[in-house]
């Protein structure tokens, strides 16, 4: 998982047409996390691929010189699906 995370880092530009997968990934990493802290780790490291997403989004943003390079992938994404996980299921 930690591997995605850094993936997502150095090939953001590339990510968008990977969303629907990724979003189905790991709300369903986090809908089987369990007490063990294997499964634990697997959640989290699920939602961090979604943070730093919006991390580098953020960076963009706030450097005129790259903003222009922000693909708004979180600004314009359908979220309903990993808030209610967020906020139901964890």
């Amino acid at each position: 998982m930690e591997g995605l995370i850094q993936v997502v880092q150095l090939n953001y530009e590339h990510m968008g047409k990977y969303l629907p997968r990724l979003q189905q990934v790991t709300q369903d990493l986090i809908r089987q996390a369990s007490e063990d802290e294997e499964s634990k780790k697997v959640a989290h490291y699920s939602i961090e691929i979604w943070n730093t997403i919006c991390e580098v989004e953020l960076e963009l943003l706030r450097d005129p010189a790259k903003r222009h390079t922000c693909l708004n992938m979180i600004q314009g994404y359908n979220w309903s699906g990993l808030a209610s996980i967020f906020f139901n299921g964890l």
